[in-house]
């Protein structure tokens, strides 16, 4: 496992706790678990639209947000989706 300065430059997968996924190129962290991002999109997905990525630029992190910070390619292989992961869960009910 990499820490998160050995991932400087390279293209990132970001979840946070408020549920955003952004991908793109680490460009500074710091002993905060602040991260800054560049060339950044926003992945939200629709039942009915697919994903949609959501230009962001430049965009900062706070480290109190940050639930984790991976490479796509780690995340893939740690996760070992099931080939049919893009179908819709339709069996999922909302609780709220």
């Amino acid at each position: 496992m990499e820490t998160l300065p050995a991932l400087l430059g390279k293209l990132v997968c970001v979840l946070t706790l408020e549920g955003r996924n952004l991908v793109g190129k680490l460009k500074g962290v710091d002993n905060l678990g602040n991260l800054v991002l560049e060339d950044t999109y926003e992945r939200t997905f629709h039942l009915d639209k697919g994903m949609q990525l959501e230009p962001m630029g430049l965009y900062l992190v706070r480290g109190d947000s940050l639930f984790v910070a991976a490479t796509r390619t780690f995340l893939r292989s740690f996760c070992r989706l099931p080939s049919n992961f893009s179908q819709p869960c339709t069996h999922i009910k909302r609780t709220f």
